[in-house]
């Protein structure tokens, strides 16, 4: 019936196209685009669109093909939604973004289809990937990822992705390794099932509150950040420079330095601080972690086992007095610790 040019968009050539069957988005594809990308792109669209998501779904041609060319270039041809572009993202649009399984920050290497041996017959979606995570822009608005304390690379089951359980422990806690003198209670080298263990403990009391007080630490995490940013601008030339040789000259000592500063303000400030230090006992260099979180919280851990094995953060405070064991590993033992206690050991450490 008509076509006409669209404005939105940046990179490609969109046309709606009104026909006695509907409306319908015919978009065709520049050069700065590889058009080795397009399958997996509008293959995304189709999933994404049968797992209930509202976006475009591609329209297949009588060959079965969802892509095709025209005019020299790669072209799709995909229904019409109605509506308009949001240009000013609410904390609810992010919440609605950060909660839908299959719009979760994550990327994908693989997926396989798993056969059930109960029920006969059964199957579900698994895909392999890595680097789940929120950014923090959009933590700090609402959003969330649909289960805490996964793997660096796993397998995860996109069906059931948001009913992930982070509170999955081993029955019983393994027996903390024996210690001789304060250099092997304070050993970071191996966490066991600590940062889990954590978890499992604060799930106990908390329940249905877990994400929710996730979220909380997330948000004074990455407000630290915010505050850090704006009152290194704010200063002096000398004051900069101080800032950056008292973290240390080189960029990744420098970037350690802010994730530790960022995750001690939500061990300070949480409503339950056994949640950032979970994620940092998680994120130790022994559990195969790398980068500047990883060597920030080690830092960070570092600094808490040594107030907590010499009990400067309280008077007549000692190991014995909460019930940990001080001949045996303390970081094998911070999941008996209660939120009061994370608290004012975080305190006690300088920022």
């Amino acid at each position: 019936l008509s076509f006409k040019g669209i404005a939105e968009g940046v990179e490609n050539t969109n046309y709606i196209v009104h026909t006695d069957r509907g409306s319908y988005i015919l978009t065709l594809y520049e050069k700065r685009v590889d058009p080795n990308d397009l399958p997996f792109f509008l293959g995304l669209m189709e999933h994404l669109f049968g797992k209930g998501v509202t976006c475009p779904l591609p329209l297949h041609d009588r060959e079965g093909r969802s892509l095709g060319m025209l005019c020299d270039r790669p072209a799709a041809l995909m229904t019409f939604l109605e509506g308009i572009s949001v240009r000013k993202p609410t904390v609810e649009h992010c919440k609605a973004l950060g909660t839908t399984p299959e719009l979760t920050w994550y990327d994908r290497v693989a997926s396989r289809t798993v056969t059930l041996p109960d029920p006969p017959g059964g199957t579900y979606e698994e895909a392999q990937v890595v680097n789940l995570r929120v950014p923090g822009f959009a933590a700090s608005r609402g959003a969330r990822f649909a289960g805490a304390g996964l793997d660096r690379f796993v397998f995860l089951d996109l069906d059931q992705v948001g009913n992930l359980d982070p509170g999955r422990v081993p029955p019983t806690a393994p027996r903390p390794w024996p210690a001789a003198g304060h250099l092997q209670r304070r050993d970071l080298s191996e966490p066991l099932d600590t940062a889990r263990l954590i978890t499992a403990a604060v799930l106990a009391d908390v329940g249905d509150r877990y994400a929710e007080l996730e979220l909380e630490a997330l948000s004074l995490h990455e407000g630290r950040h915010i505050v850090d940013v704006r009152d290194f601008l704010a200063g002096g030339l000398l004051d900069r420079v101080g800032a950056v040789f008292s973290a240390g000259l080189l960029p990744g000592a420098v970037r350690a330095e802010v994730e530790r500063r960022a995750q001690l303000e939500a061990l300070r400030e949480a409503t339950d601080p056994r949640i950032p230090l979970a994620h940092a006992v998680a994120y130790l260099p022994a559990e195969g972690r790398v980068g500047e979180h990883a060597l920030g919280y080690a830092a960070l851990l570092r600094d808490f086992v040594a107030v907590l094995d010499e009990g400067t953060w309280a008077d007549d405070a000692s190991v014995a007095s909460l019930g940990l064991e001080p001949d045996r590993c303390l970081v094998q033992q911070l999941h008996r610790l209660p939120p009061e206690v994370v608290r004012e050991i975080a305190r006690a450490i300088e920022m």
